[in-house]
């Protein structure tokens, strides 16, 4: 739980320190949108990362179509997994900002 906290604050830190020095993005929703451009690089992600890999290599491989399918439903959920951690991580990042 340490570990978890650390990065995320030396992730929040980070975004701070980028958009004092653009001076933009103050809002909520600029942080946001930024933060969900951004190819976070914190070890749950890049474990994301090489499931979608592994599982990639595995489709390309595959001949049968139904075996096929299932691969590609496969990625598709992980897709959509990693989408909805980046969101979790980007919404304690940016929460304390204000709405504008």
């Amino acid at each position: 739980m340490k570990m978890k906290n650390l990065i995320l604050f030396i992730a929040a830190s980070l975004l701070s320190s980028v958009a004092a020095a653009h001076g933009e993005g103050n809002t909520k929703q600029e942080c946001t949108r930024r933060c969900l451009s951004a190819d976070l690089e914190m070890p749950r992600m890049i474990a994301y990362k090489e499931r979608l890999k592994q599982i990639r290599d595995k489709k390309e491989a595959e001949t049968d179509p139904v075996r096929r399918k299932a691969l590609e439903q496969a990625e598709s959920d992980e897709l959509e997994r990693r989408q909805d951690e980046q969101e979790k991580i980007c919404r304690r990042i940016c929460g304390y900002l204000r709405d504008e």
